[in-house]
């Protein structure tokens, strides 16, 4: 009885062995099996490890962006209503080819690839919206002198677009009429432009660093660009104005202005404030009246000086540029000028 109680114990023993061996078998090819299917979890540190570092957990810090000036030679401007002069607009492509050509000739590199900049908002600040944004008694000074009216009007837009852009705010007391206008809408104030405004609709508040502005938001196009380094830059068009706003050219009777430097305007400060990094710049169409036809006038003769003019002055504009691309961005022992 000894012997079998003696048999029954050793069988026990053999039997536990042998499972111990098969789990720890299993266990050897669950561990191998998830080694291999799960490779991350054998790798470097996590970014909740000690060895993570913050700027993996940060946004990634892009290149500069460097926007130039809008160079002004031509008004940019024209007159709309049943007893407007006309006005001779480039056509688009026109415009396109004559600004790369000249920056080619000025040995700007400037590229033809497709660049799409998304729901960029750009501030409504046309002349003819500042205009109704003004208290009358800011143009109390001016009486009735339209040009002087104009003159303030227009440097109260420049006050605004470098306002909506500064970082930081402005500390000096204003010293002119315009400073003290922007002053009082920028950034505490959110105008809204009139009802009867060309921009009216679509538009709504957007954030600058200087301030809020009413905005419409685009999907803005570049009519030239490149991904290594070479200049973008936005022809503003009549055809952008009728894309961008299109019921902005309905029939009306009421007078009011196709803006186009106004636009180019506002593009600079909305690429500054977006920061998509690169270097861009904005031109735009001079909008030449066409001289008043006279008996015997030829109208081609009227157009095609009027081309000629649009030309050169688009041609001017080209030119500044090269020399602020040249002083500002090109030249290594000159500290770029970062807007």
């Amino acid at each position: 009885m000894a012997r079998v109680r003696l048999n029954l114990l050793w069988l026990c023993f053999i039997l536990g062995t042998l499972s111990s061996l098969l789990v720890w078998s299993a266990g050897c090819e669950l561990g191998r099996d998830r080694d291999e299917t799960s490779p991350a979890l054998a790798e470097g540190p996590t970014l909740a490890d000690p060895g993570g570092t913050e700027s993996e957990v940060g946004e990634p810090v892009g290149p500069p962006t460097e926007v130039s000036p809008v160079f002004q030679h031509g008004r940019g401007r024209a007159p709309m209503g049943a007893d407007a002069i006309p006005t001779y607009f480039l056509p688009e492509a026109d415009g396109v080819t004559a600004i790369r050509d000249g920056l080619v000739g000025l040995g700007v590199p400037s590229g033809r690839s497709t660049l799409v900049v998304e729901r960029l908002p750009v501030p409504v600040m046309t002349h003819d919206d500042l205009l109704e944004l003004v208290p009358s008694y800011h143009l109390v000074g001016a009486g009735t002198d339209q040009a002087a009216v104009d003159a303030l009007i227009d440097d109260l837009q420049i006050e605004l677009h470098e306002a909506l852009i500064r970082e930081e705010p402005r500390l000096e007391p204003p010293a002119s009429p315009a400073e003290e206008i922007a002053a009082e809408l920028l950034p505490q104030g959110q105008p809204a432009p009139d009802v009867g405004a060309p921009w009216r609709p679509g538009v709504s508040e957007a954030e600058y660093p200087g301030g809020t502005w009413p905005s419409v938001r685009l999907d803005l196009e570049l009519d030239g660009a490149d991904s290594v380094g070479q200049v973008a830059f936005e022809f503003v068009s009549q055809q952008d104005w009728i894309d961008w706003r299109p019921e902005a050219v309905e029939e009306t009777d009421q007078e009011w202005e196709l803006a186009l430097y106004d636009t180019a305007l506002s593009l600079r400060t909305a690429l500054i404030a977006r920061r998509p990094g690169g270097v861009y710049a904005v031109f735009y169409d001079p909008c030449v009246l066409l001289a008043p036809e006279e008996d015997g006038d030829d109208e081609d003769a009227a157009t095609q000086a009027a081309r000629r003019r649009a030309m050169e002055l688009l041609r001017a504009q080209v030119e500044e540029f090269a020399r602020w691309y040249e002083t500002s961005i090109a030249t290594p022992d000159t500290e770029a000028v970062s807007d």
